[in-house]
Formats: C-alpha cells, structure tokens, sequence
C-alpha cells in the first residue's frame, strides 16, 4: 500500500486530496469533505490498473472523479462546495502531487482552460478531453516515501534526498530491463533509508519539518477516532498506528485529555506487523463538554526520534437541544411570522398547538450512541417531526454552562432562514434562503458566566432541514469552559 497526496494552495491549502493504503480516497475543502472506498487492489505480481484522476474545480464547487481504464463510467465521484474565494485562490495555487498508491498507476488531470471555448465541452458536460497540467506518475513504492519527505521540508531538503528522489524517478522512466540506479536490494536495505533519515535529522529545516519528514520517509502514519459505548463498556480512544515501512521502531504511545496524561502503553515491531490497533478506555467526563483527546508516539527509528501525533476535540458542537414544531407559515409564504416559542419564557414543560390540532412537546433531542464524540450533532427536523414540513418554523432551545463570562462566535449551520436569542435578547435576524452547510451562518455572542439559554428559530422553505451550532473562540476552535 502507498499515498497519493495532492494539494492547492501550499501550506494552507483550499483543495486536498489524499489516497491511502489503497482503499480510501477523501477530498476535502476547509468546509467539508467526501470520502468513498476503493475496490482491492490488484494482487502482488500483477499488472497494475490504470486510474485517471480528475479534478474540475468551478467557482461553486470541486468534483473528483475516478475512472478506470478506458471505461466511460466514473468509478467513484464526489462533489463538495466551495466558499467564497476558494476557486480564485485553486486557480492560481501550484498543484502539488507526491507518491503512488500501492497496486494502482494514478494520473492526475486538470481542466486547462477556465473558460472553454466555442467547441469545446466544459468540464460537467459530456464526453471532454482532458488536458493533462500533470502527466502520468508511476514510480516504484520507494518513491511514495521520498518524495512526501522531500516535499515536508521544501527547499531545506538534503542533498542526500533530492539525488534519491532524481534516482528513483530516473529508474521509473527507464526502459524495461535497463539497469536499475537503485536496484530493489538497495531499497530493501536499512542503510539506505538510515543514510536518508540522518541526513534530515541533520538538517536545517524547522524540528516540525524534519519530523513530518521522518514520519514520510518511514511511511509511518498514526490515525485517531473517538468511539462511543459497546457491550455496555464506556467511550474509548481507537488508535490504529502504521509502522514503517522497512526497519524497526520501539517506543511509547501516550493518550492525554486536556493536556493530562491518561494512559501510557509500548510500542514495538516492524514491517512483518505493520499496522496496530489500540483501543484506550477515556473517563465518563469526555460527555460532559468540549475536550481535547491527544494521541502521541515517541518512537525511535533507525537510531533517529519521530514523534507522531493525532488530536481531536469530543463534543465540538452544542450536543444536547430540546425542539419544537412544526409551526406552519400563513398562506404557505416565506415570512417570519412570530409564534408562542419566542413570545414567552422559556419553559421546557409548555405545550403548543400543532397543525393537526394536537399539542406539541418540547421533544429532547441528543446525538445517537453511535455518533462519534467528534462529530458535530445534526438536527434533523424532519426525521424529528416525523413529516417534512415545507414552510414552516421550527424552535431549538440549548442551556448551557459558562466558566466564564467570554466573547465567542456562534456558527450555525442552518437551512434557509435563522433568527437568534441569547439570554433573551435577539442577536440575529437572517430571512435568506440557502441550502444547509456547516457554519454558514457566524454570528458574534457574549456568554455570562454560569447559565445561558440560546434559543434558535429556524424558518424553512423547502428541501432538507437541518440544524447544527457550535461556539467557536477567536481563534475558530471550539469554545473551552462550556458544559452541557
């Protein structure tokens, strides 16, 4: 198995595409992601299978597609938007392309021309040649790690690295049964990727360059998810750790929350067990509020020190509501017509009259037990109210602790039209219509200290409904000191 890693925009990218371990690929934006599964890669000995991969980027959204072979029909496909600025910002980004993908030959494509012209199909329409920016990129396994470490450290990579890679790619474009610059004993040697692993120790580039170097050149990758109960155990930590890919590794992986150490465990082993799974049980208080969970390995590898680490933050959005609705906008007309919900205390006990001329509840609305800890909890009005209900209003309500009194950013993902109280006073009103995204909607709040009530009112026109919310700090990280 290998990587393909794809980028534009440099160190802050707005597109990125990775492929990994030969079974998943996932595009991703600042605001969202796609992901889908790969079929098996072809078995060792064979022939490897031709991939196009292509990505068109237009001023609304990144499609990428998957083609095998000669075939017209796309072998996987996904789409995702972009905010406002992204497509200028890929327009004009260098594309960064590093590595292989065990089993697959990958080739990636670009649509050259922004506006096609008379004649030519455009990128979403029909049957297109696609110009490659890129040409095709089949390099030994070798190459996926030296290339990726090479591009860590930039113009501070080694001589030692750069002449290898030039090796390796000179070897890929050799005629078939031409001597080798780095024949396949070398590579299997430890000395050989020793040689290469001191010489980005001993350079110049920052300590966190030269170790996602290392951590490149060593093929070495630390993934981490937070699980919800099973069998009746608590929340735990999975951590799944990829050892290098040649040479031993010996070490500790450590798990911390908010910046305590929780468990330590060792880590040995080599290429013969390449992947781990830990499972690390984490304390009842991770469903409490926001939290930080830290994984980290310290390993040694060929004599230098690599550190991976994985960080994810439990609870990120507000996880806990109470709703009610469906309120049904006069005449079927999109408007923000006033109901009881805002014109009252809040009392969670209170009943109010429902369109078929029953009474509706406030109805406790809290994320699935198989929801990770690190996802943001969705509100499905419709899957709630068990009907889709096209103009009308919907009323969230969420009680929440502060630490502290604290300025912080509301940023509600919210379909169409959104009005906001905290503490009772109204701190939004935004009639616009709009497909749901992931903090489409950001508005500035002042949190007291102890006790605050938020209500949200959600005015629907038609299509999906959703509703989600996080407090955000200055920084756009998820709001430290609240509890749920």
């Amino acid at each position: 198995a290998g990587r393909l890693d794809l980028q534009l925009g440099g160190d802050t990218p707005v597109l990125r595409l990775s492929i990994s371990n030969g079974q998943q690929i996932a595009l991703a934006t600042l605001s969202s992601n796609w992901t889908c599964v790969l079929p098996p890669a072809p078995a060792a000995g064979s022939e490897p299978t031709e991939m196009d991969v292509r990505l068109d980027v237009t001023p609304d959204e990144a499609c990428l597609t998957l083609l095998r072979g000669l075939s017209p029909q796309p072998l996987a496909q996904g789409r995702v938007p972009l905010a406002p600025g992204q497509f200028t910002a890929a327009g004009g980004a260098p594309a960064e392309l590093a590595a292989t993908v065990g089993g697959y030959r990958l080739t990636p494509w670009f649509w050259n021309d922004p506006a096609p012209g008379p004649g030519t199909p455009s990128p979403s329409g029909g049957p297109a040649r696609w110009r490659p920016l890129a040409s095709r990129f089949g390099t030994p396994d070798a190459a996926g790690p030296v290339f990726r470490a090479l591009r860590a450290l930039g113009d501070q990579a080694p001589d030692t690295l750069r002449i290898a890679g030039h090796m390796l790619l000179a070897d890929a474009a050799a005629a078939p049964g031409a001597p080798r610059r780095l024949p396949a004993d070398e590579l299997e040697s430890e000395a050989f990727w020793q040689g290469l692993a001191t010489a980005i120790e001993a350079g110049s580039a920052s300590d966190t360059a030269r170790q996602a170097a290392l951590a490149a050149l060593a093929d070495a990758a630390m993934d981490l998810a937070l699980a919800p109960p099973d069998d009746g155990s608590g929340d735990t930590a999975l951590v799944r750790v990829r050892r290098p890919g040649i040479g031993a590794w010996r070490g500790r992986l450590s798990l911390w929350m908010d910046g305590l150490p929780l468990q330590t465990r060792s880590l040995r082993g080599h290429r013969a067990d390449a992947v781990e799974d830990v499972r690390l049980p984490l304390p009842e208080a991770i469903r409490t509020g926001v939290h930080t969970v830290t994984a980290r390995a310290e390993v040694t590898w060929l004599d230098q020190p690599l550190v991976l680490q994985q960080r994810l933050v439990a609870n990120p959005g507000i996880p806990r509501w109470h709703v009610v609705g469906p309120f049904m906008l006069p005449d079927g007309v999109f408007t923000n017509t006033v109901f009881p919900p805002e014109q009252e205390t809040l009392d969670l006990q209170r009943l109010f009259a429902a369109p078929d001329g029953t009474q509706m509840p406030w109805q406790r609305v809290e994320p699935p037990p198989e929801q990770p800890l690190e996802a943001d909890h969705l509100i499905h009005f419709a899957q709630r109210f068990r009907r889709q209900a096209n103009f009308a209003a919907a009323y969230a309500a969420a009680i929440f602790d502060s630490r502290e009194a604290v300025p912080a950013t509301l940023a509600l993902g919210v379909s169409d039209g959104v009005q906001v109280w905290l503490n009772g006073a109204c701190v939004l009103t935004d009639l616009r219509t709009r497909e749901w995204a992931p903090g489409n909607v950001r508005v500035p709040v002042t949190l007291v200290r102890g006790a605050n009530t938020l209500l949200v009112k959600s005015l629907h026109a038609d299509g999906l409904w959703f509703l989600s919310a996080r407090l955000e700090d200055g920084a756009g990280n998820p709001l430290r000191g609240i509890s749920y």
